[in-house]
């Protein structure tokens, strides 16, 4: 796995706003992601892919919103996965950029 690129300065200058905010809202998706672990596990543990499929879109929306692309293209894929053993690997990708940030 590449490392994440993310520069907060950087999303501050492109989405203008301070630099203090964009390190709040990166704070408030990487609680979101831990949080949402829970409920990735529980959906694999139960094989219930709708519930992995919400979850990555509740995510994705947010990964968009700070322009954090390499975890959103993670997470677009988990949108639309049919298959629940295809979607461990991608949950983890997500917690570790996640970790990254």
């Amino acid at each position: 796995m590449a490392p994440l690129n993310f520069d907060p300065q950087s999303r501050a200058n492109q989405l203008g706003i301070p630099v203090d905010i964009v390190k709040e809202f990166v704070q408030d998706f990487k609680q979101q992601v831990t949080t949402h672990q829970i409920d990735f596990k529980n959906a694999l543990q139960s094989q219930n892919i709708k519930e992995i499929n919400t979850t990555a879109t509740l995510l994705k929306g947010m990964s968009d919103n700070l322009r954090l692309n390499e975890i959103s293209e993670v997470l677009k894929e988990l949108q639309s996965e049919t298959d629940i053993n295809n979607t461990a690997d991608a949950i983890a990708k997500v917690q570790a950029y996640a970790d990254q940030l």
